[in-house]
């Protein structure tokens, strides 16, 4: 068997998936992404109240589209603080999205005393590379001061 990468060789075997109409996660509202953003809410808030990097810091979510709108919803709902959403889109900056200011990345620069902890929540296609970078340039460590949640 031909093995460009090489993998078989140190005993992975491959593997054949076949995905039908019927399958639970194409058919059950239980797998709906609604269910799913919920879920990741849940584990966000019990991660920022049991790990020292979000306990007692404010909280910025990355994101005004569909997804950072969907999962601050369900931080709301879960009791997670969110001081602030951040996003370059210059017609959302300066809007409010569910009682809470948006604003530019310039605004993670600003905060020196009391830095935030940031969870992305942007889905487009490229934006995650994006946005750990910038968040890298401005000194915050994945995981200790920020994740990405989409």
């Amino acid at each position: 068997m031909n093995d460009p990468t090489g993998r078989l060789g140190l005993g992975v075997l491959p593997v054949t998936m076949t995905q039908s109409e019927g399958r639970l996660t194409f058919t059950d509202s239980r797998y709906s992404v609604e269910n799913f953003l919920r879920a990741k809410a849940h584990y966000l808030h019990c991660r920022l109240q049991i790990d020292d990097c979000g306990l007692n810091r404010p909280v910025v979510l990355w994101g005004a589209g569909k997804t950072g709108r969907r999962l601050l919803k369900h931080l709301l709902r879960e009791g997670v603080d969110v001081e602030a959403i951040v996003d370059i889109d210059p017609n959302k900056i300066g809007h409010k999205m569910r009682g809470r200011p948006i604003v530019s990345v310039d605004y993670l620069r600003k905060q020196q005393t009391a830095r935030p902890y940031v969870i992305a929540a942007v889905s487009s296609h490229g934006a995650r590379e994006l946005i750990r970078a910038q968040l890298k340039e401005l000194g915050l460590a994945e995981m200790h001061d920020c994740l990405c949640a989409a």
